[in-house]
């Protein structure tokens, strides 16, 4: 899709940036306040050390976690919106700034005022983020319905990202690259790797990239008299 946009073509009407990390707006609108940068953050696991011929144990990174979070917000409010600790929200389910109708129970439906451009913008604020803040104004989705006062709706879900590494030294006894946690392996030749792990969401990096290291000793020799 971001190769679609017409050459020369780089801002929306209001002059943002049409393409910002890997989303596009094909659409009028490209308003990107509020988002993290970069939109998630890895705690780099400690270094590990062992013996040759011992074994490293299996890494992981979290449990996969998917869910879902709805909220009403007023006009005016400023609010940060955050998803459960390692995940980042994945999809905009529904979103409106005017009057719909509806509960968080029940689900929403769209009421006579609707800001057209609710959806792209809390989609730019929220995907691949696990917080991002937001202010329910005219402002920032204009004013569609003169008169009327206006909530913002939402339904997001959430989800973990997926992790990815790369290792400097497969001698060691670990393979260059894998997705997910890191197994169980048994550690082969002296020296030290350095695994750099990323994480990412629909193939679009999340975060920047941290690295710690496995170290493989020489076994300390016993004697006895």
């Amino acid at each position: 899709i971001n190769s679609a946009i017409s050459e020369g073509v780089t801002t929306d009407i209001t002059g943002a940036v049409r393409i910002r990390e890997c989303t596009v707006d094909i659409g009028a609108y490209e308003l990107q306040t509020g988002g993290g940068t970069p939109n998630f953050t890895i705690t780099a696991p400690s270094s590990q050390s062992t013996c040759q011929g011992s074994d490293f144990p299996e890494l992981e990174f979290t449990d996969s976690e998917n869910g879902q979070m709805c909220l009403i917000i007023n006009e005016s409010a400023t609010q940060t919106i955050t998803a459960p600790e390692g995940t980042v929200f994945s999809e905009v389910v529904f979103a409106s700034y005017g009057n719909p109708t509806g509960t968080c129970e029940t689900g929403f439906t769209l009421g006579s005022c609707n800001a057209v451009n609710t959806v792209d913008i809390i989609d730019n604020l929220a995907s691949g983020h696990n917080s991002f803040t937001v202010t329910v104004s005219n402002d920032v989705f204009g004013n569609s319905c003169n008169g009327t006062v206006k909530k913002l709706y939402l339904t997001l879900k959430y989800t973990s990202p997926e992790y990815s590494w790369t290792n400097d030294n497969p001698s060691i006894g670990l393979p260059a690259s894998g997705i997910g946690n890191i197994p169980s392996f048994e550690a082969l030749e002296l020296g030290v790797a350095n695994i750099t792990l990323i994480a990412s969401l629909d193939a679009c990096t999340l975060s920047d990239p941290v690295t710690f290291t496995y170290t493989v000793e020489s076994p300390t020799s016993l004697y006895v008299d």
